[in-house]
């Protein structure tokens, strides 16, 4: 709720609302989810049952900045290749316990983990990874 009002500024930095259409009987649901901006992609790692109506690549509405846009999504299910992504990210200098607020991953201790630990971790906790393409974007979706 507190995404949807001016306060929301307080927790832009790790809160979008994503509101994802099921593909079954077509029925809108909002979640609060946690990303990580990476070069105008927004990145979102999920366990959830409703990461599956993003199969093939779905658009979806995201409350992001207090401004509604309509965005790509791109899920990922394959833990070597969720791995890989999460890899890169730690490689690329994002704080590994900065990953928790964001994204829902917390690495304990201070070690950067393996990529086979990541594998692991990945297929252990079903976790899939969800890009929403900024670049999608068109003009006249957004209000």
């Amino acid at each position: 709720m507190v995404l949807r009002f001016p306060v929301h500024a307080l927790l832009d930095g790790a809160l979008l609302l994503m509101t994802v259409t099921g593909r079954r009987g077509g029925r809108r649901y909002t979640f609060p989810v946690g990303y990580l901006d990476v070069d105008g992609r927004l990145l979102v790692v999920t366990r959830h049952a409703w990461r599956a109506d993003l199969r093939g690549g779905a658009d979806v509405d995201v409350l992001w900045h207090g401004r509604h846009q309509r965005l790509r999504a791109q899920l990922q299910e394959d833990p070597g290749s969720v791995a890989e992504t999460i890899d890169q990210l730690l490689a690329a200098g994002h704080d590994p316990r900065g990953l928790q607020p964001r994204l829902g991953l917390r690495v304990h201790g201070d070690d950067r983990p393996t990529r086979e630990e990541l594998i692991c971790a990945v297929a252990e906790f079903d976790l899939s990874l969800i890009t929403l393409a900024a670049s999608t974007l068109r003009p006249e979706d957004d209000p």
